[in-house]
């Protein structure tokens, strides 16, 4: 609203009024003339002090107050806004939150209504609007005609999936605020608006997880958990589905009271991989954007791993205990390149060329397609390791006593060192075309193999080398993968506009999808979901219960100048009467 301040306007009309009573205090001077008889005359008199009541004088003091007045508030008006039309400037703004899809009882939307009734504004709109949105997407460019106001609010959509952020309206000096929404989304109001309220209660059933994973004890047992939730004002019968390609189906119904949150598990072992679906399926549900959710259940086969080694008694049982490992050992003399095998584990051994699997090597020799260690060292202490990565997870490298290995320095930026031992890495992660982990030292040459946790940490680099691409799971809304130059697709393979950043790729998830990211020859997965049970709550709405005509939080202010001046024409013209009848003195 205007920030213009109220004190010389005031000051405007109180010495308008201060000086229309002093005129009325002034006495006229007597006329004298000279008769040459009284008689009449005293009889006139007396007449006309019978007539003189205080009354008539009063009246008179107050119309004129009252026209004074009115035309001093109109003229202060006017200039504080200005005399022409075109001066008042009107400021829309939009809730665009995903709550808004949600259909009504006529067959429209809450986003239709709210347009509706921002055409309506917009056209009757005095002067200049700007239409502005709470999710961020359109920011507020200024104050434009009605035309570009109508084809700015034909450019706005629905956002799902995120927090709003509201534009700071509190430096926009719109004349008038009207702002549309249905309450749901959490934003402030600014000041002084005038609030419409499309808010309706409808039946919405929601998936806000679904988590899928293998048991550690048998990878080969895939469980999915999924949670649904029952955001419609009244009890429900919600059939879920989880569905994968090609034909795999499972389906449970639930009865959901009113608000509940519900924790369902499925063994979905028999889909052998590849992208699951859970769908709530409700009759009446008002909001189909959260009705699905997608995850990617990994391949969950037995994992076939060649051993290269002469002979490490200790390796060998600690690949073939971990579960769904099948380990083939293998002589580094017969080793061929075209094992078939899910990975690789050389001991002492380096073959010239990658192989077709992902690699783990302990003390690797020379080879192109590895960096070069180029340090020798004994009674080797570890310091530091990267602790974001499950490869280090469970295995105390503190502790652990390694009497001699090869070292790297010097390494370049496209290179993990992940567990490091001063300026140094002793073991080092990488990609060559497949992803491989390199290992300093030997089993032997160390109490590794002697510590609980060396099966652990095979089992880590084993499920990092076997994973076929790495999935993400995200909320909905701005997504940044940290990937530079990524391509992004949707589910069904259409391009999604992204934004590069410096090493990271931005992109909008704009509903329940697996979105496949693309850069440098390798692919990841974003699963995509709602995550926040109070997004699907479309109910939860402040303008809940309270009449439409009472949610506005500002009556207009007398900014109407013409309007007053129109009133004081009125009083004018009553008070002219009065004094022809006279009625006023």
């Amino acid at each position: 609203m205007s920030n213009a301040p109220l004190f010389p306007g005031l000051l405007f009309v109180t010495i308008i009024a201060v000086a229309i009573i002093g005129l009325h205090r002034l006495r006229p001077r007597p006329d004298r003339q000279v008769v040459s008889s009284t008689t009449v005359w005293d009889a006139v008199l007396r007449r006309r002090r019978a007539r003189a009541l205080p009354w008539r004088w009063w009246l008179a003091l107050l119309l004129a107050l009252a026209i004074g007045i009115l035309l001093a508030t109109a003229l202060t008006s006017a200039a504080r806004h200005g005399f022409g039309i075109d001066a008042r400037r009107t400021l829309v703004l939009m809730d665009n939150s995903g709550s808004m899809a949600a259909n009504t009882r006529d067959a429209q939307t809450r986003w239709a209504h709210a347009t509706a009734q921002a055409r309506s504004i917009i056209r009757s709109a005095p002067g200049t609007v700007m239409v502005a949105d709470v999710m961020g997407h359109a920011p507020p460019s200024g104050f434009a005609s009605r035309e570009d106001a109508l084809a700015a609010l034909d450019r706005l959509t629905v956002v799902s999936g995120q927090a709003p952020r509201a534009p700071p309206l509190s430096a926009v000096s719109g004349e008038e605020v009207h702002v549309i929404s249905d309450g749901i989304a959490t934003f402030d109001v600014p000041r002084g608006a005038v609030v419409h309220s499309v808010f309706e209660a409808a039946d919405n059933v929601a998936v806000i997880r679904l988590v899928v994973r293998p048991l550690e004890a048998d990878p080969l047992h895939v469980e999915a958990f999924v949670q649904v939730l029952n955001a419609s004002p009244v009890a429900k019968t919600v059939q879920l589905v989880l569905r994968g390609e090609p034909g795999f189906r499972l389906s449970q119904p639930l009865r959901m009271a009113a608000g509940e949150l519900v924790d369902a598990t499925f063994d979905v072992s028999g889909f052998e991989s590849g992208v699951l679906a859970a769908a709530a399926i409700a009759p009446g549900d008002a909001l189909a954007s959260d009705d699905i959710s997608y995850a990617v259940v990994p391949a969950h086969r037995l994992k076939r791993v060649v051993l290269v080694t002469r002979g490490d008694s200790a390796l060998t049982d600690s690949l073939s205990a971990l579960p769904g490992v099948r380990v083939q050992s293998v002589d580094p003399a017969r080793y061929q390149p075209g094992h078939d095998a899910d990975a690789f584990v050389f001991e002492d051994f380096t073959p010239q060329e990658p192989p077709p699997a992902g690699a783990l090597l302990f003390r690797p020799g020379p080879a192109a397609w590895l960096p070069t260690a180029n340090r020798a060292a004994h009674g080797i202490p570890i310091d530091d390791w990267n602790r974001d990565t499950p490869v280090t997870a469970g295995v105390p490298w503190s502790a652990l006593r390694i009497r001699r290995a090869s070292l790297w320095t010097g390494l370049p930026n496209e290179l993990e060192a992940v567990v490091r031992s001063g300026a140094s890495a002793v073991v080092v992660s990488g990609r060559s075309g497949i992803p491989w982990t390199a290992v300093g030292f030997l089993p032997r040459d160390s109490d590794l193999p002697l510590q609980p946790s060396f099966p652990l940490f095979l089992g880590n680099v084993l499920s990092r080398l076997t994973e076929p691409e790495r999935t993400l799971v995200e909320a909905l809304g701005p997504v940044r993968v940290p990937f530079a130059d990524a391509q992004v697709r949707d589910g069904k393979g259409n391009r999604v506009k992204s934004w590069a950043l410096p090493d990271a790729t931005m992109f909008e998830a704009g509903h329940p999808d697996i979105y496949t990211v693309q850069a440098a020859g390798r692919q990841w997965r974003v699963a995509a979901a709602l995550l926040d049970p109070r997004l699907a709550d479309i109910n939860r709405s402040r303008f809940a219960g309270i009449p439409a005509t009472d949610i506005a939080t500002a009556v207009p202010a007398l900014e109407t100048w013409s309007t007053l001046v129109a009133i004081a024409l009125a009083l004018m013209l009553l008070e002219w009467a009065a004094l022809t009848r006279r009625i006023a003195a």
